[in-house]
């Protein structure tokens, strides 16, 4: 058995890994299973930051995301991070990192030093990731880092200390850095894939992770469960969905979107994937396919036929996965209107984002060795109808 966590030293047991810090040792089981509170800041405006895939970066839409803590190097350090399933990266800006993006995370007190963390080490290569609104550079760097403000799983992983970087990736952050969770970095591969090195040090009781969306009258934060699922977050059985061939995140292929049980034509062919994004709040398409359901859907922008709207389903495989109006429209005082964002990345497989009303309604299970996406009712304070999923 090996134990990944290195500080001052270390001594394994069968079952138990006993991690000497000074002169106190702490007691942590090796295989299990550990939950992180997240939540999204309330503001409005945050900048695009998904990672480009393919010849076209995403466009121009807001973006917000989730954050929670990680803890870096030796001695460990406290870091807030973006969680985004859409990324594959770990990301933190260098205490060197110059440019014109840099200033402000430079001097932060929180920007990542490896020359400061005696389990660093620098493999000797440079990457380059791709956002919306420009490119992070800088060394790869190997470093210890561990979920959660206590004592949460450590891994060995590779982050890139960003050195340079545009202006605008990081000025809507107020985090430390972001915390890709997705498969692999197209160049890249699995090597700064934070959850592959979870994976390989076999610190998580399942190569999985699940994610749990408070909404507006739960009580508690939202949550990301590493090593397995919460029970007590899943409200009924799970519906499990491979991985479309050569993605590098968590994405689906989509059969349909369905308007009150049938087809609505918005996917042609079947040549759409539905990404399950974690960094995009509302539900994106393409403007031609945002246009398809919107005529579809027949709604009335002055609220008259809201009692009235059907359900808006996504048909993965056999499953359906059906969202009532309370979770596609938002309705105001001024009217009724989608919550739906048009981009265009030309992708030769349209890629639709879920967005936070479906995350919140469906309890996600990311399952690294299977390479599958599990789906199933989630619980909360008020319960969703029972017809929320179908079975073709």
């Amino acid at each position: 058995m090996r134990c990944t966590l290195i500080a001052a030293s270390v001594a394994a047991t069968e079952d138990f890994c006993l991690l000497q810090v000074g002169a106190k040792l702490r007691l942590r089981g090796v295989g299990d299973t550990f939950t992180i509170p997240i939540e999204r800041p309330d503001r409005q405006s945050l900048l695009q930051l998904t990672e480009v895939r393919g010849p076209a970066a995403v466009g121009a839409q807001p973006k917000q995301h989730f954050e929670g803590q990680i803890r870096v190097g030796t001695p460990q350090r406290l870091f807030t991070v973006a969680f985004d399933t859409g990324g594959s990266t770990l990301v933190l800006p260098s205490i060197q990192c110059e440019g014109s993006g840099c200033t402000e995370k430079a001097a932060n007190a929180h920007a990542y030093n490896s020359g400061h963390s005696d389990t660093a080490v620098a493999d000797g290569t440079t990457a380059t990731v791709k956002f919306g609104y420009g490119e992070v550079t800088g060394p790869v760097v190997h470093d210890v880092v561990c979920l959660g403000a206590g004592q949460g799983p450590c891994a060995n992983t590779g982050i890139l200390e960003a050195k340079s970087m545009d202006r605008g990736i990081f000025s809507a952050l107020e985090t430390d850095g972001i915390m890709g969770l997705g498969l692999k970095d197209p160049d890249q591969g699995t090597k700064m894939a934070y959850v592959a090195s979870l994976v390989q040090s076999k610190s998580l009781k399942n190569a999985q992770f699940a994610i749990w969306v408070a909404d507006q009258d739960d009580e508690d934060k939202s949550e990301i469960t590493f090593g397995g699922i919460s029970e007590k977050r899943l409200g009924g059985t799970l519906g499990w969905h491979p991985v479309a061939p050569g993605s590098n995140n968590w994405q689906v292929a989509l059969s349909s979107i369905r308007i009150d049980g049938s087809a609505s034509g918005a996917c042609p062919s079947n040549q759409c994937l539905v990404a399950f994004d974690t960094g995009t709040p509302e539900f994106t398409a393409s403007p031609d396919v945002i246009d398809a359901i919107r005529v579809k859907l027949n709604l009335d922008e002055s609220c008259e036929n809201y009692d009235t709207l059907p359900t808006m389903g996504f048909q993965l495989g056999r499953y359906v996965y059906n969202l009532g109006k309370e979770q596609y429209v938002k309705r105001t005082e001024r009217g009724c209107h989608l919550k739906m964002v048009a981009h265009d990345a030309g992708e030769q497989h349209r890629i639709y984002s879920v967005g936070d009303d479906f995350l919140s309604r469906f309890y996600t299970v990311y399952d690294w060795t299977s390479q599958t996406v599990g789906l199933g009712l989630a619980a909360h304070k008020n319960a969703a109808s029972s017809d929320a999923i179908e079975i073709l």
